[in-house]
């Protein structure tokens, strides 16, 4: 497609053609979120089933004051037979299916609902292999970038939002222990993982590696303050302001949705951390920041925080340097109403761990966190969280392994703590579970 070409229903953007040679130079037109880099091909939207997800806001208090929020978006799934409804984390950074289970007796079960296996016709206790449980079962460890569970495995009948076209029989881990932190913070019940194969233990612990063999593999996900939402088997054009543009998956047989990061660049200027060419960046609708490289993360928020005005009341609407992350073949341009808190920090205060500032003056921050994960998958990598995800309608393309962007037609800014529920790791053993665990339940 030629660069002046214009794509019926979308609003024409100017294109501008990347080399690596070009990298220092900025790219860019004032006044817009995003430079298109190259026409890619055209995939069809096709007619996905819509479910709509929750924001919810958590207040993070330090000092007896709010200084922020932890953000999550959630959407509606049924389980079981009769069902037995719950709210869940739709996570493209986790790969299996979580719920609490009716016998997890801790402080983050018994706030949410709980599933019952024993009273659903539908429901088998298995270990890992698909094979019945007995006395002694198969148990799950899975530790997110904030929290962990353990659980046990059953074969269910799982229904996404409220057709019974996103219906799955698939294998689901049942938490008999979830750690405080951060899931007794939230209402949300459980997270139902949306990445690649190489994050779930099996493919039938996969619910949309199970729901794509019938279906059009592709979702699309939309956040914003107000409505937002998940579109299976497709994704769509309605949320879109600009054409999309797709960027291949990097090192698929991990199982993250991740693509590689030639630059990046704050208020124009090259950052040097890229420049090995080993920089890659996971999308990841579960974190609430945008994460960045441990050993870069101080760099990056001193370059990102901006004095403010004492009758500043809101640090998004601040004049901050532009943050652009290049890909092959797209530019993802974050701006202060993108990535910054709401929230400014008072002279002396700083988040986190880092020590109280020697600053008279009130700060704002970005929304930043720091990323510390060891080879293959780091140690250059960056967590493409809610920031990028508030600005950009992202298409995940399960067949072709790529994901699309393009600019949201309600591009907003939110606001949030660290919150991320990336897979970090997981561990299955074999433990006794009991006599009294049966072949339809606990």
């Amino acid at each position: 497609m030629p660069a002046s070409s214009i794509v019926p229903g979308f609003l024409a953007l100017p294109l501008v053609f990347l080399f690596p040679s070009d990298l220092p130079t900025h790219v860019g037109f004032e006044g817009l979120h995003t430079t298109i880099l190259e026409p890619s091909t055209f995939v069809d939207p096709g007619e996905p089933h819509i479910v709509p997800l929750r924001r919810e806001s958590v207040p993070v208090v330090r000092n007896g004051k709010v200084a922020s929020w932890k953000t999550s978006y959630s959407g509606v799934l049924r389980a079981g037979a009769p069902t037995q409804d719950f709210t869940v984390l739709f996570d493209t950074g986790s790969g299996h299916l979580v719920l609490p289970a009716v016998e997890c007796v801790s402080e983050s079960c018994v706030k949410h609902h709980r599933f019952n296996a024993t009273a659903s016709s539908s429901s088998t206790a298995i270990n890992i292999d698909g094979s019945v449980a007995g006395e002694e079962c198969d148990e799950i460890s899975i530790k997110f970038g904030t929290g962990a569970v353990t659980g046990q495995f059953v074969r269910e009948t799982i229904c996404v939002g409220s057709k019974s076209e996103t219906c799955v029989d698939m294998h689901v881990v049942l938490a008999v222990e979830m750690t405080v932190e951060p899931f007794s913070s939230f209402s949300f019940d459980g997270i139902l993982g949306l990445g690649l194969k190489g994050l779930s233990m099996t493919s039938d612990l996969s619910f949309f590696d199970l729901w794509s063999r019938t279906h059009t593999p592709l979702f699309g996900i939309f956040l914003s303050e107000g409505e937002s939402e998940l579109a299976l088997g497709g994704y769509n054009l309605e949320r879109l302001r600009g054409p999309l543009s797709w960027a291949p998956v990097a090192m698929e047989h991990l199982g993250y949705w991740q693509v590689e990061i030639l630059a990046l660049r704050i208020g124009g200027v090259v950052s040097d951390i890229c420049l090995d060419g080993t920089c890659r960046g996971v999308v990841d609708s579960g974190t609430s920041h945008l994460g960045v490289p441990h050993s870069h993360f101080l760099a990056f928020d001193d370059l990102l925080t901006t004095p403010s005005a004492p009758d500043v009341v809101d640090c998004r609407q601040v004049r901050a340097p532009l943050l652009e992350i290049v890909l092959k073949t797209a530019t993802l341009s974050l701006h202060a109403d993108t990535y910054m808190r709401q929230l400014a920090l008072p002279p002396g205060e700083n988040l986190g761990s880092r020590e109280p500032s020697d600053s008279d003056m009130s700060r704002c921050s970005p929304r930043l966190l720091p990323v510390s994960v060891g080879a293959p998958l780091g140690p250059k990598l960056f967590i493409l969280g809610e920031p990028v995800l508030q600005q950009y309608y992202t298409v995940f393309d399960w067949q072709r392994k790529q994901i699309g962007f393009g600019l949201a037609s309600r591009a907003s800014s939110e606001l949030g703590d660290s919150t991320s529920f990336l897979q970090v790791e997981v561990l299955v053993q074999r433990r006794h579970c009991g006599s009294g665990r049966s072949a339809r339940g606990f």
